[in-house]
Formats: C-alpha cells, structure tokens, sequence
C-alpha cells in the first residue's frame, strides 16, 4: 500500500491519527462498546464517554499497537469523541446516550477518505431542546 504524506491541519491530524489508532487496536472498541452498552442497559439515560475511557484504562491491561510495534495500554483523550459518535452510528437506539459536543468528529471529510468500518462522520440532527425531537 502507498502511503502519501502531505500537510493536515489540526482536525485532519485528529481523524488521521484516530483512524490509525482504531485500525490497529479493533480491540479497544470492543471494550467500549461492551462497557457502553453495560451503562446503558443499567437504566441510565446518558453517560459519560470519557468514563468509558477511563474504566477501560483502569480495569484492562491490554496492548496497544503504536508505530506497528505492541506497547503498554495508551488511549488518547482525543480519540473519545471519534468512539462517542461511533457508539451511536452503531447503535441508533442509544444514540444521544452520550451528550456530546462539536468536535473534529464532526466535520465532513471528502469522498475517498479513509473511515473505520462502518464509521460515518455526518453528525447526528440537532434536537429540539423543548420537545427533545430530532
């Protein structure tokens, strides 16, 4: 595979460094998907993303891949948003479960560029702060 090297801005780097960080670890998202769904299914109606994270690093002792090389678990805080909006892409019956704010997750990238499997980075509807609809 080619790789082409050219200058990002700070949103693109976001997403690029993201979108690495999810290919090489598929398994952090599956913890944050299985602690997700934990606190959603506790009857909770909104949580914390960044406490997801959180539990993750606390609870697991994983390897990350870095530079192609295994290491000691590291999470950027950066990558939270990325998993927040991810969650509800993929689980629409708990979307708005995390209250998030805009963000480098949410800008539009164009056609072609590379995505996570079954990422989509449009943002969710706005709602309706007095009826709560979309």
């Amino acid at each position: 595979m080619t790789q082409m090297f050219f200058e990002v801005d700070g949103v693109d780097r976001l997403r690029l460094e993201f979108n690495q960080f999810h290919q090489d670890n598929p398994h952090v998202w599956s913890l944050f998907k299985r602690y997700a769904l934990q606190a959603a299914h506790s009857g909770r109606s909104h949580y914390g993303a960044q406490t997801i994270i959180e539990r993750i690093r606390y609870h697991n002792d994983i390897e990350t891949v870095e530079n192609g090389r295994n290491t000691a678990l590291k999470l950027s805080n950066n990558h939270v948003a990325f998993y927040a909006r991810m969650f509800h892409r993929h689980f629409p019956e708990h979307d708005g479960f995390f209250r998030v704010r805009p963000s480098a997750a949410d800008e539009k990238k164009p056609a072609g560029s590379f995505n996570p499997t079954g990422f989509n980075n449009n943002t969710a509807p706005e709602r309706d702060e007095a009826t709560g609809a979309r």
